[in-house]
């Protein structure tokens, strides 16, 4: 089988755009496991809470129902600790700015690592964390990349 998508033309042809040989599209696959909500969109946001269907395929969460937030901080012994689900072909960089007005810029000396243990965790993920000290003011977000 192949996948792609079907797209309707102005002229009323259908046209189909296969992914090539041997690939898979990640979102398409994911996306089909909600049917029949229409995902197709990756900008969009089916469940309106907020969050485009693309960013709930990079963390993970259920684009059918509303969710407050795709990450899970929390304060541990004086830092801050965020958890999130990561997919190995989404990129994510760790930014961080000293206020809102001020632009996010990646912080290199931010490690991501392996949440353990990992409980359940939707197929295809896997559950990760920061932790940065708790000192100071300074807002941390994570920006997830589509492939």
């Amino acid at each position: 089988y192949y996948l792609g998508t079907v797209t309707l033309q102005t002229n009323g042809d259908l046209r189909f755009t296969a992914v090539g040989a041997g690939q898979t599209d990640e979102y398409a696959e994911w996306a089909a496991g909600y049917a029949p909500a229409n995902l197709t969109d990756k900008n969009a946001d089916f469940d309106r809470d907020g969050f485009t269907n693309g960013s709930e395929f990079a963390y993970g969460t259920n684009p059918t129902v509303g969710n407050a937030s795709l990450s899970d901080p929390a304060s541990v012994s004086g830092n801050l600790v965020v958890t999130f689900l990561r997919r190995a072909s989404v990129s994510y960089s760790v930014q961080k700015s000293a206020n809102l007005a001020d632009a996010f810029v990646t912080d290199p000396a931010v490690t991501v690592a392996r949440y353990e243990p990992q409980g359940t965790v939707p197929s295809g993920y896997e559950k990760v964390f920061f932790s940065q000290p708790a000192s100071g003011k300074t807002f941390y977000r994570v920006q997830a990349t589509l492939p």
